[in-house]
């Protein structure tokens, strides 16, 4: 089946692949893109038959399942750059990091696991600028020197953006429930420019700059050879700012391709 793309399975408990397909062709040849499990009782063993099989998978969704550990072997998959993560309650970390991985969304997995507190914020997975992490805590790593907090928080830039890494940590300190329809963006000369639909209080994002800089192709909206102020906001429904939620934001970066730093950055 050359053209089937993508795999979604629901409450399908015991898989079972034969050791070679009926041509006896590589098994690695199929064009997975996504695979889609949900409640399926998996074991370590899906992993090994996604590299067997799937090597090729760019995505991979996973929920409602009870593993501890991811094993190591996941590291194999090396095309895969985005893994969602839902409700995996038991789940405590990832003995390996797939090299391409750029976006992961562990929503579903408890703060005070060694997964949401070093793993996923090794500084090692963010050097390149183009990942988006999502996850539940508020932990802002110590590699991020430059911290700030409000309702906004504001950085200054000069003829290009630079490779910078942000760390956001939503909170809210008002009566009413705001889980809903918020979303994070970034404004530069008036133009607002979406960093993140469906954010959450309570929970961490890491975004490389690169990665939106290339997406909005961002430069391009800076005044030349002067400072351009770029603002993180949080918005509902797109357009209401939110009494009571603040925004507290790490930034890691170097200043070795400006001449100077703004007199008012804050970073």
């Amino acid at each position: 089946m050359p053209q089937l793309t993508h795999i979604s399975a629901y409450k399908m408990h015991g898989w079972v692949f034969p050791e070679e397909d009926d041509g006896g062709k590589d098994v690695s040849s199929f064009n997975i893109q996504s695979i889609d499990v949900v409640s399926c009782n998996l074991t370590d063993e899906f992993f090994l038959v996604l590299t067997r099989w799937f090597r090729n998978v760019k995505e991979l969704t996973i929920s409602y399942e009870d593993w501890i550990i991811i094993p190591e072997c996941v590291k194999e998959l090396r095309f895969l750059e985005t893994i969602y993560l839902g409700e995996c309650w038991n789940l405590q970390d990832m003995e390996g990091i797939p090299p391409k991985l750029e976006w992961f969304d562990a929503d579903g997995i408890p703060s005070n696991t060694p997964l949401c507190r070093s793993t996923l914020l090794n500084q090692e997975l963010h050097k390149a600028g183009n990942t988006m992490f999502n996850f539940l805590g508020d932990v802002i790593p110590e590699w991020f020197e430059h911290r700030s907090s409000g309702t906004s928080i504001s950085f200054w830039v000069r003829n290009k953006l630079p490779q910078l890494v942000l760390c956001l940590v939503l909170t809210y300190s008002g009566s009413e429930k705001r889980d809903r329809f918020l979303g994070l963006s970034l404004v530069i000369n008036r133009t607002i420019y979406q960093l993140r639909s469906g954010a959450k209080i309570g929970n961490t994002y890491l975004f490389g700059l690169k990665r939106v800089t290339d997406e909005h192709n961002l430069n391009e909206a800076l005044l030349k050879n002067e400072w351009n102020r770029a603002t993180v906001i949080c918005l509902a429904y797109g357009r209401d700012p939110v009494p009571g939620l603040t925004i507290e934001g790490g930034f890691n970066l170097k200043f070795d391709s400006f001449e100077e730093q703004h007199p008012e950055s804050n970073i």
